[in-house]
């Protein structure tokens, strides 16, 4: 049972990867748009949600400083970094073996 709940938990971690992956594919299209102020939504969204998903407890942390890091340069209207961020979360997600396994 306990083998069970914890394949279970790591499903979900990987479904949320996916999740979190699509909505930064949202962020950088708002980014394309000009739509500067629905980006820093979704990113702090994703901020928010990735911080309290224990699910997710390895990627977690480097999520986190990578958002942080795309809202330090979406504020200082540095779009192009902001972007390269997004870009490098996306492929940190992706690269991740259970995440390509489930995609």
């Amino acid at each position: 049972m306990t083998k069970y709940l914890e394949q279970v938990k790591a499903e979900r971690g990987i479904e949320k990867g996916l999740f979190v992956d699509e909505v930064l594919k949202g962020a950088l299209s708002y980014i394309d748009k000009k739509q500067v102020e629905q980006a820093k939504e979704i990113v702090q969204a994703t901020v928010m949600y990735v911080a309290q998903d224990d699910t997710m407890k390895d990627k977690a942390a480097t999520s986190m400083e990578i958002m942080d890091g795309v809202l330090t340069f979406l504020q200082q209207d540095q779009m192009d970094k902001a972007k390269e961020m997004i870009q490098g979360a996306m492929a940190y997600l992706e690269g991740d073996e259970d995440v390509k396994e489930a995609d």
